[in-house]
């Protein structure tokens, strides 16, 4: 999900502090559903095919993990 925004302007667009944003980013913070759905929002993703993507690639890494005994 590359916009080319800044943590500032995501935190405009999704309604949180661009501090929250940051620490999001760098794993320091885990967000909320609520958070996740207004993220989404702001990138104009429907939080459904998001969740489905992250499914995705984490059944990928999974898959990949079971064929490295």
């Amino acid at each position: 999900m590359s916009h080319g925004w800044t943590q500032e302007e995501l935190g405009h667009r999704s309604g949180y502090d661009p501090v929250y944003i940051n620490m999001l980013e760098r794993g320091r913070r885990n967000p909320s559903i609520r958070a996740l759905v207004d993220i989404c929002q702001a990138f104009g993703v429907r939080p459904s095919g998001f969740m489905a993507e992250v499914e995705r690639r984490l059944q990928l890494t999974s898959d990949t993990d079971s064929m490295n005994p």
